[in-house]
């Protein structure tokens, strides 16, 4: 299987471009990479090719394919990449042998919030049957282009001068395929001159609604062999225009957007442990899916605790990117306590933490986690053994172990100062010969909570991911737009 890149990138003396491609399994898991030298003849255009044997790779049968991006050295060191986050994908079908790929450098977008899971899983307008390509040619002309900016009900299409393209009275609708990127296939064969075309939005109907300004884009496909496929990406439509509006007068496309700001801590409620938990949170979500609202901005919820003090409240000075803080977990999604004096007691702490005027950090964080422990005692061993739990540890355990070990060691040494944890303090060999020996201790620690976030996780998202009306935000600077979220 060939495949040849190609992308317009003006350099200067020393500097050169490299294409980093990796093959991708039927899961999205990246196993091979290979990072290809192009070539230029005047600092402009970059070409390069490669050939890969499916015998070679077993992982591109069944639908699987390679991604890529462009990378710009200089001096022979690494300056940038294109964007991380949306990189190039080829799948492929199975039929066709010879990519030609003419790209476009991807940089950050500036309305990188439209990019982002929180609009494209709940706030996006794209419909759920828009993934699917259409017809695959002979040889196929595939057309590429980035295009968040839709509405609910709303599709991206193509309009031209060719028959396959409507002739300017009808369009083409185009499939979603990767990250805000939609793509048409167009058979090559039937191209005989200079195809001049524009990017529209149609409705459900295929009713063009709104045109993107500017002149016509033009492209001359070269003839293309059978089995082979040119994949063309073009640069963004600057504007789309609405075919109702006045000429003088200029509408912009900004997604806009109702929602909420609050921290989870503010929500608190009867049934709280004397802060807002997750819980809360949840019943929140709830009701902004009545009152149509569809966002939620929250201050950071990872955990900080460093000192076991009320200054572990900072939210913006976290010890992991991937933990949440036991502080929001929701003790009612929990099994009670057998113990019916014992859980009675808890009872009335949490009815006198909740008459507090303020939020009391210290007592709340000490009640949780002695009841996370009690509730550990009871259930854990049952717990471990499920396989939620196990599959949960499976895929998190790479930041997970550190996690629990870190978190372990600083409650032994009474200090977040890894530099005081005498024998644990400096190499890595040290901490793996540690882990095996106190992996029970560790594990008792940590599992404390993960019995706790594993109840509050499944019943909220089995109940929450149906709706897909209302977001809950990632954690952010309350100084950012909601949009960003």
């Amino acid at each position: 299987m060939k495949i040849q890149f190609n992308i317009e990138y003006r350099t200067r003396w020393g500097e050169d471009l490299r294409v980093q491609v990796w093959v991708v399994e039927k899961r999205g898991k990246k196993v091979a990479m290979e990072e290809l030298p192009l070539n230029t003849q005047e600092g402009k255009i970059w070409e390069g090719g490669m050939t890969i044997d499916p015998l070679q790779f077993p992982q591109l049968k069944g639908g699987n394919g390679i991604e890529y991006k462009y990378a710009m050295y200089r001096d022979g060191k690494l300056v940038w990449t294109e964007w991380e986050v949306a990189p190039h994908k080829v799948k492929f079908d199975g039929i066709t042998t010879h990519y030609v790929l003419s790209d476009k450098w991807r940089p950050i977008p500036e309305d990188l919030p439209l990019f982002s899971s929180a609009y494209t899983e709940c706030g996006s307008a794209v419909p759920d049957d828009c993934n699917a390509i259409d017809t695959l040619y002979s040889s196929t002309l595939q057309l590429r282009v980035v295009e968040p900016r839709l509405r609910r009900g709303e599709w991206l299409a193509v309009c031209g001068n060719t028959p396959q393209l409507g002739e300017w009275k009808h369009a083409k609708r185009m499939a979603l395929i990767n990250l805000q990127e939609w793509a048409v296939n167009i058979d090559a064969e039937l191209i005989y001159d200079e195809v001049e075309y524009k990017y529209v939005v149609v409705d459900a109907d295929n009713k063009i609604l709104r045109w993107e300004e500017g002149e016509n884009r033009k492209l001359r496909c070269p003839r293309l062999q059978a089995k082979q496929m040119w994949i063309k990406t073009d640069e963004r439509p600057s504007a789309i225009k609405s075919i109702h509006e006045d000429d003088g007068r200029r509408r912009t496309d900004n997604w806009k957007i109702a929602g909420v700001v609050i921290p989870v801590f503010s929500l608190r409620s009867a049934r709280s442990y004397g802060v807002g938990d997750f819980g809360d949170l949840k019943a929140i979500i709830q009701w902004m899916v009545k009152t149509k609202m569809h966002i939620i901005q929250i201050l950071p919820i990872n955990d900080t605790t460093t000192m076991g003090t009320w200054q572990d409240s900072y939210p913006y000075n976290a010890i992991s990117v991937f933990a949440l803080h036991p502080l929001y977990c929701d003790l009612n999604a929990l099994p009670q306590l057998k113990n019916r004096l014992t859980m009675e007691k808890f009872m009335m702490r949490r009815q006198q933490l909740n008459t507090l005027k303020e939020m009391d950090y210290e007592q709340v964080i000490a009640l949780k986690t002695e009841y996370l422990r009690q509730v550990y005692q009871q259930e854990g061993k049952d717990t471990l053994e499920t396989s939620d739990f196990k599959h949960f540890f499976n895929n998190n355990k790479d930041w997970l172990i550190p996690y629990a070990a870190f978190s372990y060691l600083r409650d032994q040494y009474k200090t977040a100062e890894f530099g005081k944890w005498c024998r644990y303090s400096t190499t890595k060999e040290k901490w793996n010969g540690w882990l095996p020996r106190k992996a029970h201790t560790m594990k008792e620690w940590h599992s404390s909570i993960l019995c706790s976030t594993s109840y509050t996780s499944n019943c909220w998202t089995s109940e929450m991911k149906p709706e897909k009306t209302a977001l809950s935000s990632r954690a952010t600077s309350p100084s950012a737009s909601p949009a960003t979220a």
